[in-house]
């Protein structure tokens, strides 16, 4: 039977470094009071509007190494991804942020928040959905 979370960061003593808060409905005004955001999902997660929220707000993100996470964080250079399903895995990557120094994890929040900027803002993305879009409707017409 697995561990919960809970019990998972009793046992590898991070109880002073946690605080589950719950469900929120109101993400983008809670972000900022924090430093990183857990996303050990085992779910197929197909897209991960969590992460560019918290990587927006210069959260850094540790991930499962699986899905649309791994498609979006660069390890080590943005946010972290560990072992889909290795409590371990997760575990060492919370004490490798633990540990760092923090002109590193300044790095890292400066390039999770860059990418968001560059790559995910709204106006990027439509403009490249408009860009599909007319692509397929010129070669429609051309058929």
């Amino acid at each position: 039977m697995p561990l919960s979370c809970h019990r998972l960061i009793e046992t590898y003593d991070l109880s002073d470094s946690f605080n589950f808060m719950g469900k929120s409905h109101n993400l983008p005004s809670i972000l900022p009071n924090y430093d990183v955001l857990l996303m050990p999902t085992m779910a197929k997660e197909t897209f991960g509007r969590v992460i560019i929220e918290a990587m927006a707000a210069g959260l850094i993100v540790i991930a499962t190494n699986a899905y649309g996470p791994a498609e979006i964080i660069d390890h080590q250079t943005d946010s972290l991804l560990f072992e889909r399903g290795s409590a371990p895995a997760l575990a060492d990557a919370i004490r490798g942020l633990m540990e760092a120094d923090l002109q590193a994890l300044e790095h890292m929040r400066q390039s999770a928040r860059h990418k968001v900027d560059s790559k995910y803002e709204l106006s990027l993305v439509k403009k490249q959905v408009e860009n599909i879009l007319e692509s397929m409707n010129t070669n429609h017409d051309h058929k």
